[in-house]
């Protein structure tokens, strides 16, 4: 026999060396109970308080054990053959969610689950962003414009150089220098 009451408050604590968490619940009528939360080995979940948890009571002991916790407030969204997993804020509003479908993926989304959005496509979105980036920019590079007459001494008319331009270099003698031919003011 069990009984479903709200969550008043969690408590960490060890038990013969043992961590453990007890639960404070409102039953709905009478004095507040304390059970001893189980979950599977793994988990670690904490319900906020106005959750909804299922205590059984221990035959023979008086005592209870927390066996689930209901989110009274977010709808359930897994399909058939689903796992859904999400954490919330103070205020009950899903942060993260994590889903393991019933296709064989696993997606982790942001926000609202019915704006659900697996964070590979989004990564994608954003590698797309970035090769279109460098694309707009090796385009520029390959179709930039200089002016002739500066590089050739020619007639000022403005042609295209195709990148990759090699650039050579000259191995530059001082005693080469005629400082006759530079022009003073």
């Amino acid at each position: 026999m069990g009984l479903i009451g709200t969550v008043l408050e969690f408590l960490r604590t060890t038990v013969d060396d043992v961590p453990v968490t007890d639960i404070k619940v409102d039953p709905g009528g009478g004095p507040n109970l304390t059970g001893e939360l189980f979950q599977g080995a793994g988990d670690d979940a904490r319900a906020l308080p106005t959750d909804r948890v299922h205590l059984v009571e221990i035959p023979g002991t008086g005592r209870y054990i927390a066996i689930g916790f209901l989110d009274p407030v977010n709808e359930p969204t897994a399909l058939e053959g689903e796992r859904r997993l999400y954490s919330r804020d103070a205020d009950g509003v899903i942060q993260v969610t994590i889903r393991l479908t019933n296709d064989g993926f696993v997606h982790l989304a942001e926000d609202d689950p019915a704006e659900f959005i697996p964070r590979d496509d989004r990564l994608q979105a954003q590698l797309d962003d970035i090769k279109a980036s460098i694309d707009d920019l090796q385009d520029a590079h390959d179709n930039h414009i200089h002016i002739t007459s500066a590089v050739t001494g020619g007639g000022g008319t403005a042609g295209v150089i195709q990148a990759p331009v090699k650039v050579t270099t000259v191995p530059y003698e001082v005693g080469d220098t005629a400082t006759d031919k530079v022009k003073g003011t």
